[in-house]
C-alpha cells in the first residue's frame, strides 16, 4: 500500500505549443487509462534528448511538487528527489506521503525502469516506465511516450494504464482518481515545458 500513490501519480503523466487535455477512462477489464498529447516547437531530436537525459530528470520533473509553497500544500505526496542509476538502469523516485499516521512516511522510495525504443536513424520513437513493483496492491502498470514529428515541431503523446488489486480498485472511482491525479500531470508538463523554454 506504501509504494501505490507515487505509482499513480507519477504514471499518470508539455506546452511549447499546445496541450491536449488528459483524459482518463475506467474500462471492463478495470484498468485506469490516462491518454493526452502535448505539441512543441522544438525538433523532435531536441525533445528526445532531454527525455533521454535520465541524470537531468532531477533538475525539472518534480518542481512544485515539495510540499514547500502555496500550490503543493496538502498534496497527497510530495516529491522530494529522483536519481538515476546508471549501473542498475533504474530511476529511484524519493517522496514523503502527507496522511495520517499510521499511512503517513517521509523518504520513501520507488524504482521505475525505462526502455526507450528508435528508429531506423536513431531517434527516440517511444520511452516506457515500468515501476519495479513491491507490493500486490497494483497488478498492472505502465506509461508510455510516444514522440513524433509534427509540421510546426513535434508531438509527445501519453498513455499510463493501471490495473490495481480488486480490494482497492472496490473502494476507488473514476472520480477520485481524477481528481486526486490529474493535477500531477499538468505540473510535470509545465516543468518540462519550462526547462525545454530555458534551455
Amino acid at each position: 500500500m506504501k509504494n501505490l500513490l507515487p505509482v499513480l501519480l507519477i504514471l499518470l503523466p508539455f506546452r511549447l505549443c499546445a496541450y491536449i487535455q488528459p483524459y482518463t477512462e475506467y474500462t471492463d477489464n478495470h484498468f485506469y487509462i490516462t491518454t493526452g498529447e502535448v505539441d512543441f516547437n522544438l525538433d523532435v531530436r531536441d525533445v528526445g534528448a532531454v527525455l533521454l537525459d535520465y541524470n537531468g530528470y532531477s533538475r525539472w520533473a518534480f518542481l512544485g511538487m515539495q510540499g514547500v509553497d502555496k500550490e503543493s500544500e496538502g498534496l497527497i505526496a510530495y516529491f522530494t528527489d529522483v536519481r538515476y542509476s546508471a549501473s542498475e538502469d533504474l530511476f529511484y523516485v524519493i517522496f514523503d506521503l502527507n496522511l495520517i499516521w499510521p499511512f503517513g512516511k517521509k523518504g520513501s522510495e520507488i524504482a521505475f525502469k525505462p526502455i526507450p525504443q528508435f528508429d531506423s536513424a536513431g531517434k527516440l520513437v517511444t520511452l516506457t516506465l515500468v515501476p519495479v513493483l513491491g507490493n500486490k496492491m497494483v497488478h498492472n502498470a505502465n506509461m508510455l511516450f510516444l514522440l513524433r514529428e509534427t509540421a510546426t515541431g513535434s508531438a509527445l503523446r501519453y498513455e499510463s494504464r493501471i490495473r490495481l488489486a480488486p480490494i482497492l480498485d472496490f473502494f476507488f472511482s473514476l472520480r477520485s482518481y481524477k481528481k486526486n491525479f490529474e493535477w500531477y500531470v499538468f505540473k510535470l508538463a509545465e516543468n518540462l515545458t519550462f526547462y525545454l523554454n530555458n534551455l
